[in-house]
């Protein structure tokens, strides 16, 4: 279970990356997507994006139930609107047989330094680059180069649920224009590529124009988990 919470963690701190609210392309609101695992349907995820005091704000939420275990992970992230980091908090809570397991982890970001809270403990860390936490930047850069295939933008995306003291390396490329079918009909979409530094496997997104995801699916061992947008 803990790899499938995993893999879940990285589908949607991936999707976080793909989402744009650049001031000229603005895309606001709330989507809600499926959850499967292997083609089963097993929860579901709402992302939220809305714009408040200069800042950028993306809530997110899913709630996954395998086997006897219910997970509920709630993220959310704020960000300036030239994408500079101000705060992260990721929340999770873990039930199985009557018992609980919760985490709250609250960043708070001042240039390379981040105060972390965890519970009720406080760690304080100098990060070895510039980074970003939402990656909003991501989907600004390949909406200004108007979804051209071939298209690359790379950054570097801290977030403690994943690494606690090292940003990781993040790619997006686009692929080009493409016709998948999503809940029985046609959809013309644009496929992009995301990957994560030292993960093997790709994260395939499907936007629209606006950047808006449609899906998103990530292979992992003998997992195949997807997301797609209700």
């Amino acid at each position: 279970m803990k790899i499938i919470i995993k893999c879940f963690n990285l589908l949607l701190l991936i999707i976080l990356s793909s989402w744009c609210r650049a001031s000229e392309n603005t895309a606001q609101g709330e989507w809600k997507y499926k959850l499967f695992l292997n083609e089963i349907e097993v929860g579901y995820a709402i992302i939220i994006n809305r714009t408040e005091n200069n800042n950028y704000i993306t809530s997110s939420e899913y709630l996954i139930k395998f086997k006897n275990i219910t997970t509920v992970t709630k993220d959310t992230v704020i960000e300036t609107l030239d994408f500079k980091p101000v705060k992260l908090q990721n929340y999770s809570k873990i039930e199985s047989a009557g018992k609980f397991q919760e985490t709250n982890i609250v960043s708070t970001f001042n240039g390379r330094n981040v105060e972390l809270l965890h519970g009720d403990k406080k760690y304080n860390y100098t990060l070895n680059r510039d980074y970003i936490i939402d990656g909003n930047y991501f989907m600004s850069l390949v909406m200004k180069a108007k979804f051209k295939p071939g298209f690359e933008a790379v950054n570097y995306i801290y977030n403690p649920a994943v690494e606690l003291d090292t940003p990781i390396q993040a790619k997006t490329k686009v692929i080009g224009p493409v016709t998948i079918i999503i809940n029985g009909k046609d959809n013309k979409l644009i496929h992009i590529v995301q990957s994560i530094e030292n993960i093997k496997e790709n994260i395939n997104l499907y936007v629209d124009e606006k950047g808006i995801l449609h899906k998103g699916i990530i292979y992992m061992l003998n997992l195949k988990i997807e997301l797609i947008k209700i």
